[in-house]
């Protein structure tokens, strides 16, 4: 004879009900997955156009300033990369300490 509903166990009745939320977790972040993916691949693509931007600038920035610039725009350029005045003359004092140390 056949057995009530009610008697069954409550695994058998959640079985099904679990195995469809999990199929469905798992199809709704492999979805998610997929999306990030797409989104990092497309933003790394924008960066290395940015910087292929950046690079031929730079070149052609070399290009044009391999003409004869006059003595007061190297000057400010040379500021400009040792960080300004401040640390040439800290690395000038540098160098009179050490000559003090170890005289020639």
């Amino acid at each position: 004879m056949a057995r009530n509903r009610k008697s069954q166990t409550a695994a058998v009745r959640f079985a099904p009900a679990l195995k469809a939320f999990m199929l469905c977790l798992f199809l709704g972040g492999s979805g998610v997955g997929y999306v990030w993916y797409k989104n990092q691949i497309s933003l790394l693509g924008q960066q290395i156009k940015e910087r292929e931007t950046h690079l031929t600038d730079l070149q052609h920035r070399d290009q044009v300033g391999r003409v004869v610039l006059p003595p007061q725009e190297v000057e400010c350029g040379l500021r400009q990369f040792r960080g300004g005045p401040e640390d040439h003359v800290e690395m000038d004092r540098i160098r009179h300490d050490e000559q003090r140390e170890h005289p020639q």
